[in-house]
């Protein structure tokens, strides 16, 4: 007859194999996947704009703007991105950083967290192209992104015309 503390003994084993079973488990259910995408600037909602220095062309500014995405993953490809940016430059050239707000169609959304370079230059027939470089991260979700993990790069460039961005991507969820 088993003793009992024996038999809590072997309770808890029982238990720690059964936690780590299911780790196990829920870790090779996140599988690896291909999130690249194409990105848009669709519209600019707000934009504040300050000179914070005696620096001549030194910036400053926020700006909160919706830009579309297509990619060849379903549950990226439609996705509307609310981006709220911050820009620190001199004469066009410096840094930037912000949040994003993935709007998936099904209802759930996925945050990311970036930061990058630019470089505005002039071009032929008195305008300019600014050109931008950068990585992200997802920072957490909602639904089916709500354990989401991973990131990936982007490059792009911005013109008077609008926003066009590669994003490279790869994550779990």
């Amino acid at each position: 007859m088993p003793t009992p503390v024996r038999t809590i003994a072997r309770s808890i084993s029982m238990l720690s194999i059964g936690l780590i079973a299911s780790c196990l488990v829920g870790t090779a259910a996140a599988e690896r996947r291909d999130c690249s995408s194409t990105k848009q600037s669709k519209q600019e909602l707000s934009r504040t704009v300050s000179q914070p220095s005696n620096i001549p062309g030194h910036e400053m500014f926020q700006a909160l703007r919706i830009d579309s995405q297509s990619s060849s993953n379903p549950d990226f490809n439609g996705v509307d991105q609310l981006v709220f940016g911050q820009v620190d430059h001199v004469y066009g050239t410096g840094d930037h950083r912000g949040h994003s707000i993935n709007l998936h169609r099904n209802g759930d959304r996925s945050f990311t967290r970036w930061s990058g370079t630019h470089k505005t230059v002039a071009v032929d027939g008195g305008s300019w192209e600014t050109t931008i470089v950068g990585r992200y991260e997802f920072t957490g979700g909602t639904g089916k992104f709500a354990s989401i993990k991973g990131g990936g790069t982007y490059q792009g460039k911005l013109t008077p015309q609008g926003l066009t961005e590669q994003d490279t991507c790869q994550a779990e969820y």
